[in-house]
């Protein structure tokens, strides 16, 4: 018994609830009823976080939903609409995404949306997976924060929780301590895909700038002061994540540009060297060019003054022969014309 006090965030679940007592009387333990995990009343499943005035000391709760993502002995995600609740369990059993089931346990209010822990679950039938709700993260945080300004619960729902997916850019894949992270843009928001450590290996290939398709189970991300609210301050959804359930949740729709920065660097560098060998060859080439133009042309000019040499030689060799021919002829002229034997 005491003075309730908390504070209600966008699906109009009550957070950080707070009883302020005054004497240590105000406080009675009680037992639940054996064997009543299944028996409390039947809770919405987009209820289980508002408030119900009980009668009775039970403070277990039950509802029902559809399964959406199983990682036995951990956790299961149970959807109704555009609701979603994480349950904290410790079954081994693994639950298909499409399973009808109905979950008994405790509500916890952790972070940004009430949960249940120590959930006991079964099966009530099997179907076929939930398709995907397509909303983009940038309408998922447009729709918390007019709810978060009116004071009014959001509408058709908050989406925490929920499988969504929406068309996105890879901007850059990182490793982290639980397996790694896809970080992701889509529009004006930008948000982490978070991996377990055999889906990210397998997601490792995919190339930052890739157009892909997304789908995931929407997380309100955990501020540094989720765990002491204030009373006057607004509930503001600040950032998102995606638990990626497998590889295929993300589907690459078109591959990157080829020419990336780091790569049109490479073909700029190599572009320069090839241009540096070059512009050696064609000095090289020059020097060799001109000492080929200098050795031809010191044979050229021998080859000349040779042919010139010759030349000359051949007109003194033929001017001499004809002026002693012509001398012989005069002189036969002469002898022919002679009128005496000693004349001749």
């Amino acid at each position: 018994m005491g003075v309730a006090v908390t504070h209600f965030n966008t699906r109009g679940e009550f957070l950080a609830p707070r009883l302020l007592i005054v004497h240590r009387d105000d406080i009675t333990i009680a037992q639940p009823p054996p064997g009543s995990a299944f028996t409390v009343p039947l809770t919405p499943l987009a209820a289980i976080g508002h408030y119900r005035p009980r009668t009775d000391v039970e403070s277990r709760i039950r509802t029902r939903g559809t399964a959406t993502f199983s990682d036995p002995g951990q956790f299961l995600y149970v959807q109704e609409g555009s609701s979603g609740v994480r349950m904290q369990t410790e079954s081994p059993e693994r639950f298909a995404a499409g399973d009808q089931v109905e979950v008994s346990g405790f509500v916890e209010i952790r972070g940004r949306a009430a949960g249940i822990v120590e959930a006991r679950v079964r099966r009530m039938a099997t179907g076929p997976a939930p398709a995907p709700l397509a909303v983009d993260p940038t309408t998922i945080l447009r729709i918390n924060a007019d709810a978060s300004r009116t004071g009014q619960m959001a509408e058709p729902g908050d989406y925490q929780g929920c499988l969504v997916t929406f068309p996105a850019e890879v901007v850059d894949l990182q490793r982290s301590g639980m397996g790694g992270v896809v970080l992701l843009a889509t529009g004006e928001t930008s948000l982490t895909a978070v991996a377990k450590p055999d889906v990210f290996e397998r997601l490792r290939s995919i190339e930052p700038g890739s157009l892909v398709q997304a789908t995931g189970i929407i997380q309100f991300a955990a501020s540094e002061d989720d765990d002491r609210l204030q009373m006057a301050r607004p509930f503001v959804v600040g950032r998102l994540e995606v638990l990626l359930r497998s590889a295929g949740d993300i589907v690459v729709t078109r591959a990157p540009n080829w020419w990336k920065p780091h790569r049109l660097a490479a073909l700029l560098a190599a572009v320069a060297v090839v241009a540096a060998v070059a512009s050696g060859w064609v000095v090289l080439l020059r020097r060799k060019v001109a000492q080929q133009l200098a050795l031809i042309e010191s044979k050229l000019q021998a080859e000349a003054a040779t042919e010139e040499r010759q030349r000359i030689a051949r007109e003194f060799h033929d001017t001499l022969e004809q002026g002693l021919a012509a001398v012989s002829l005069r002189l036969d002229v002469a002898a022919y014309t002679a009128a005496d034997e000693g004349s001749r």
